[in-house]
């Protein structure tokens, strides 16, 4: 979370620079750092301005034990504020209303100092709520690759599974995120060549004649649901929805916009062989609009974990469209601004609403061990790299046997 953080901080920093190389002013960067706003009362109500106006999960969407109402949220901390608490004090305040929502896209990002010194307040159950918001990324599986390559900027990577690990032909590709980023500023559309790299790796794989393809998304894969369903429909083969969301249009008060549609579209396609769709509790937002486009697919089966927590969800439940916001000190803030539905029952209470619960695979494994390695664990080592990947034999496991995956696609209802 805090290597995050920090990495939030550098792309506002990054975007403020460009502004003011590209315009030779000041202004846009100064209003952010306004001082007649800057005391912490101040920076706390316009907070909860945007809080109130911007937030899409009132109370009866969020459930009584998660109360994320920002009226009773203003009302019980307001009176913790005061002028010249300092920075530290109010960032913790600030947490501790992350705490008590538990909505993963409900964030603040404070400069590195600020971000240690107000964790260092907190206790340990308040720091795992906030590290339980959305798991760590996986390693990625090169043990079982005969040849790993990278397409864009590591948007995607890729490689053939090896013939020690299966009697048949199987591609992998792990979907890493999908945003773009320039110059430090996150693009979450904009100029798709990027998003091209898969109809090239697609073109790759089919040209070895591979018979099926391990789609990978247990990464923390924000981003936009266009770009998922993009990539998506290079291995569509039906067409139809498969999200529903909600705008709001005044307080409590939310308006059916659209459900999105996926088809099949692209020159270089995969969609008729049987694949496997692996998700975690890191898969998160853009990356569960993707599942969801993914799992409207023929002969394909969504296998993930049953993370170590009480509610043993899926996905990480971050559930409908993320704002950002800049607070009056410089700080950032994101809120969620819409509603998102899954058109099936896929949550782990049987209802469409996935926001905290997120989505339950059709095929559940237990959390496999390397999902509980530190995040400060180094990538390079060899004991990270090359750990056994309980997911991935499962789905290889699946595809090398045709009786078992139909066997198993048959029993799952959604298909029913």
């Amino acid at each position: 979370m805090k290597h995050f953080q920090r990495k939030l901080i550098f792309k506002q920093l990054a975007s403020c620079c460009i502004f003011i190389l590209l315009s030779g002013s000041l202004s846009a960067c100064s209003l952010l750092i306004n001082l007649s706003y800057h005391s912490e009362p101040k920076v706390f109500d316009l907070y909860f301005e945007d809080f109130k106006s911007i937030y899409a999960y009132p109370r009866e969407y969020t459930g009584k034990s998660e109360d994320c109402s920002p009226d009773e949220l203003y009302k019980r901390y307001r009176p913790r504020v005061y002028k010249d608490m300092g920075d530290v004090a109010l960032a913790r305040i600030l947490y501790l209303i992350q705490v008590e929502c538990k909505d993963p896209h409900l964030g603040s990002y404070f400069p590195s100092d600020i971000d240690y010194a107000a964790q260092a307040l907190l206790t340990e159950e308040q720091l795992l709520v906030l590290d339980n918001l959305v798991g760590y990324p996986s390693p990625f599986p090169d043990i079982y690759l005969d040849f790993s390559m990278e397409q864009r900027k590591e948007n995607f990577r890729y490689g053939l599974i090896k013939n020690e690990f299966s009697p048949i032909k199987i591609g992998y590709i792990r979907v890493a995120h999908l945003i773009k980023e320039l110059g430090g500023i996150v693009r979450l559309e904009g100029n798709r060549d990027w998003l091209s790299g898969i109809e090239d790796i697609i073109k790759h794989l089919n040209a070895l004649e591979v018979e099926s393809i391990i789609v990978d998304v247990r990464t923390a894969a924000g981003g936009s649901i266009d770009n998922g369903r993009y990539i998506a429909a290079r291995f569509a083969n039906t067409e139809g929805p498969y999200i529903k969301f909600s705008e709001k249009i005044a307080p409590d008060k939310f308006k059916d916009i659209y459900p999105a549609i996926i088809r099949p579209e692209g020159s270089h396609v995969f969609s008729e062989g049987k694949m496997i769709l692996l998700t975690s509790f890191s898969t998160c937002s853009g990356g569960e609009m993707f599942t969801l486009a993914m799992r409207k697919r023929e002969n394909l089966i969504n296998i993930g974990y049953y993370y170590y927590d009480t509610r043993k969800k899926a996905t990480a439940g971050c559930a409908g469209a993320i704002l950002d916001k800049d607070l009056a000190n410089g700080w950032n803030a994101t809120f969620t601004s819409s509603q998102s539905y899954c058109l099936e029952n896929c949550t782990p209470s049987g209802d469409a609403n996935y926001l905290r619960q997120g989505i339950l695979p059709d095929f559940g494994i237990d959390s496999p061990a390397w999902e509980n390695i530190p995040a400060y664990q180094d990538i390079n080592d060899p004991s990270y790299i090359n750990r056994y990947d309980s997911a991935l034999e499962n789905a290889l496991l699946l595809l090398g046997n045709a009786p078992l995956f139909d066997s198993v696609y048959d029993s799952i209802s959604r298909h029913k």
